[in-house]
């Protein structure tokens, strides 16, 4: 429609209507056509955030140009398992701490970075959910150590030790909570960390053979 400049990449796209969601759905649209999926929204230079991807907006942009960025399912899924290794190495330090403040009873202080730990958790474990969803994988059939231990052993480990931090919490015993935070959990980092290290090669490979 005149009025308003749609790219996805160098490609220019016709839309229905001069917003945002019109663009946004001709830009999923035509990437997944050529196997590929939205990463970054521009509008007048200005990039989107989460919450204005989640309702893009309705009104007229008359006289805008929106941009829209893609990938391979590939190239996202690597980075997001790359970032998510990270973000496990920032809280394994953060587990040591919370352990060191329950056994010297600062427990009110314990618990405020208990937010930070979980929090932690639940978004590489999101990460991961979702990388497995948009490559298709079988859990059973991602191995992350030479052993052979398959992803879904892992993951249904450390929703187990998840739960049993959560229990401990709400019984308050603290010896247990600490004794999770400072042992399994950090074990659990290294083998979570296998998971996401093995889903991101699996990625690479796909990328390689073209089929994202």
């Amino acid at each position: 429609m005149d009025g308003m400049r749609v790219l996805l990449d160098d490609e220019q796209l016709e839309v229905n209507e001069p917003t945002v969601a019109a663009a946004l759905t001709a830009g999923v649209e035509r990437a997944g056509e050529r196997g590929r999926v939205i990463i970054e929204v521009l509008v007048n230079d200005r990039v989107l955030n989460d919450e204005e991807l989640a309702e893009p907006s309705d009104q007229l942009m008359v006289g805008s140009c929106i941009e829209l960025k893609s990938a391979s399912p590939g190239f996202v899924v690597v980075q997001a398992m790359h970032d998510s290794i990270a973000y496990l190495e920032r809280v394994r330090s953060v587990q040591v701490q919370a352990s060191e403040l329950i056994q010297s009873g600062q427990l009110s202080e314990s618990v405020e970075q208990m937010g930070q730990i979980v929090g932690i958790w639940q978004t590489v474990q999101v990460a991961a959910s979702e990388s497995i969803q948009l490559l298709e994988f079988d859990l059973t059939s991602v191995q992350v150590d030479e052993s052979g231990t398959a992803a879904n052993e892992v993951l249904a480990e450390l929703t187990d030790k998840l739960a049993q931090l959560k229990q401990g919490l709400i019984s308050k015993d603290w010896s247990s909570v600490s004794d999770i935070l400072e042992y399994d959990l950090d074990e659990q980092i290294d083998r979570f960390s296998g998971v996401l290290g093995a889903i991101a090669k699996q990625a690479e490979q796909l990328d390689d053979h073209g089929t994202c």
